[in-house]
């Protein structure tokens, strides 16, 4: 991590030098975040981000400038050093979409306002943007199968005490292949992996005719238009997401049509699955077991879909969660 030393000076040549800061609260980031609050002048507030080395500081300065690019609201970027992992920002505000949610505000505008953002992102986003400074990773069957065997790691071995063998585990994979696969065919865009209410914020005024904006998009890749949609209906905070799914998917057709409805829908089904089942995984990885009751439910209810068939014979034998 940075020193005092490298923070200030940092600051200082972003004509931010000594102005109080405000830490906040980071979710399941290990990069830290601060409030600065300049009241001298003309009175304003931006955001400090600290990272480590690994945590993709010149993805996420790039992908914000490309998103505003497209007229999408990321943070305007004040200052960043990518040798020191540190990013001064525009500052969004203290109401995450999330938040709002758990304080019982109704779903469905956001879920507009969302469906609108990804709209728009799929329609304006061509690849040829990401130009060759950094590298972004093609979210296909095979990365994504590949990260759901953190179930595999980490949350199966809970359950049983024991390591999956090399067959339990060879089937596994096979079955995620064969259900992910064909939807690598299906129209692909900038995906932003963590396209969710708790990394978006309902903005105080609308920004490029937006009312919310998004702070989280450094593992962003390439990959299909259906991934981002059942990033937002998911349920591993709060319940709900996968009722509101069909809305949703007609919602954003309505804007976007480049794919049947109902093969849409099907697809964010199966994404669906396959992120909840990593995040059980990951949870567990991480010891934040809170929302694995609920997250392994959601995966029970969506392995009822025709379309999961062989990875739900792969789930028979799996008992519910004793955590």
């Amino acid at each position: 991590m940075q020193t005092e030393a490298e923070i200030e000076s940092f600051l200082r040549d972003a004509h931010w030098g000594g102005v109080p800061r405000e830490p906040l609260a980071s979710g399941y980031s290990s990069r830290l975040f601060y409030r600065l609050h300049r009241t001298e002048g003309n009175p304003r507030t931006a955001i400090l981000m600290r990272a480590n080395p690994d945590q993709k500081t010149e993805a996420f300065v790039n992908l914000a400038a490309l998103l505003r690019r497209i007229d999408l609201p990321a943070p305007t970027i004040y200052a960043s050093d990518l040798v020191r992992d540190l990013v001064l920002m525009e500052d969004f505000g203290d109401n995450p979409v999330g938040q709002l949610l758990d304080q019982g505000r109704d779903p469905a505008p956001f879920d507009e306002d969302a469906a609108a953002f990804l709209a728009t992102l799929h329609k304006r986003f061509q690849q040829s943007m990401l130009g060759g400074a950094y590298k972004t990773p093609l979210y296909n069957a095979a990365l994504l199968t590949d990260q759901t065997t953190l179930f595999l790691d980490h949350y199966y071995p809970r359950l049983f005490r024991r390591a999956a063998t090399a067959r339990e585990r060879g089937g596994f994979v096979q079955a995620w292949q064969s259900v992910l696969s064909p939807l690598d065919t299906l129209p692909r865009s900038l995906l932003l992996r963590d396209f969710m209410p708790d990394n978006m914020m309902a903005l105080s005024a609308p920004v490029l005719g937006h009312p919310m904006g998004v702070i989280d998009f450094q593992d962003a890749g390439i990959g299909c238009v259906a991934y981002d949609i059942a990033s937002w209906c998911e349920e591993v905070r709060r319940d709900g997401g996968l009722a509101r799914l069909p809305q949703f998917v007609a919602t954003y057709n309505a804007q976007n049509p480049a794919i049947d409805e109902k093969v849409l829908l099907n697809a964010t089904r199966v994404y669906a699955a396959q992120r909840h089942t990593r995040i059980l995984g990951l949870l567990v990885k991480l010891d934040r077991t809170e929302h694995l009751p609920r997250v392994w439910r959601t995966v029970q209810a969506l392995l009822r879909e025709e379309a999961l068939a062989p990875v739900r014979r792969w789930f028979t034998s799996c008992p519910p969660p004793s955590l």
